[in-house]
């Protein structure tokens, strides 16, 4: 049977592929623009995350920029310090190199003074030393005593009266002993005034001799009991300037006790003489002497003199200074 209507016409091959095509290509645009969304909405987020991590990293960059400022200025100021503290260490370091400058120019100075304070002792050391070796020195021994013997009578005693004498050369060179004497005398006292209570006070005084015109008698009265005992070197004759005048008819040319004495040597001597006299009397004994003359040395004049008082019993009395 046949239709009212006509045939409906098939598609063909052709349409069917512009229908897919024309279904595809809004298909492909959807899909692409749901691609396109989500590479960008991705991107977006990794942007956002790339850009806080950049702004992380310039508040890092701030931090670690605001550490480093301050450590540096720190570093600033602990070089300043360190500048001004090597700039007072050199101060002090030169102040200290003055000090020292300044001290040891005034030790340099104190050194030379002590030098030369040095020098002059050791030049007078040396004058002193040469004067010791041609200089003479002595030392001396003189020893009185007195012994009663017996009565003769009337308040009169017999004495026997001892002197020794040493003279011992302490220098380092001989010396000559030029002239010797030895001299006796009596004193007898002077009228005694009281002057307070009753009570008289004086002094004893000391006998004259032959080179001490101007001994102080005191209240005493001296008498001599003999001419001097005297010794001359013979060398030393009309040598003696003013003291040629001690060189009498009685004194013996080269006699003993005169003559050269070596260091360490002694001139000495020893008298005894006998005394009549009343218990109490006043005896003085002097020894005189003189010393290098005829070598023309110093005008060495000496003499020391004993006073004793003669006992009334026979216990003997000595007297050595």
């Amino acid at each position: 049977m046949c239709s009212e209507y006509p045939k409906a016409e098939l598609p063909s091959q052709r349409d069917w592929l512009d229908i897919a095509i024309s279904l595809v290509q809004p298909l492909g645009i959807i899909i692409g623009g749901c691609w396109i969304a989500f590479l960008y909405f991705t991107y977006q987020e990794k942007d956002d995350v790339a850009t806080l991590t950049e702004k992380q990293l310039s508040i890092q960059q701030a931090e670690i920029t605001l550490k480093t400022q301050e450590v540096s200025n720190k570093l600033d100021v602990d070089l300043k310090k360190l500048t001004l503290d090597q700039v007072r260490i050199s101060s002090e370091i030169q102040k200290s190199e003055r000090e020292l400058k300044y001290a040891q120019l005034r030790t340099e100075v104190e050194l030379r003074k002590q030098e030369v304070a040095m020098n002059q002792l050791k030049q007078r050391q040396e004058e002193h030393d040469v004067q010791y070796s041609t200089a003479y020195r002595s030392s001396y021994d003189m020893v009185v005593r007195a012994i009663k013997l017996r009565e003769v009578g009337a308040g009169v005693n017999e004495y026997k009266v001892s002197l020794f004498f040493s003279l011992k050369n302490e220098s380092t060179v001989p010396y000559e002993v030029s002239f010797v004497a030895t001299e006796a005398y009596v004193g007898f006292p002077k009228t005694l005034d009281e002057n307070i209570k009753g009570v008289s006070f004086t002094a004893l005084g000391t006998p004259p001799s032959i080179v001490n015109g101007q001994a102080n008698s005191g209240n005493l009265a001296w008498y001599p009991l003999m001419p001097p005992q005297s010794a001359v070197w013979g060398e030393a004759v009309g040598e003696m300037g003013s003291w040629d005048s001690l060189v009498t008819s009685g004194t013996k040319y080269y006699g003993s006790n005169t003559g050269n004495v070596v260091p360490g040597g002694r001139t000495q001597f020893a008298y005894d003489y006998f005394a009549k006299a009343r218990p109490g009397t006043y005896l003085g004994l002097v020894v005189d002497w003189v010393i290098n003359r005829a070598k023309g040395g110093n005008n060495d004049v000496n003499y020391l003199n004993r006073v004793i008082l003669l006992p009334e019993g026979k216990d003997e009395v000595m007297v050595d200074r």
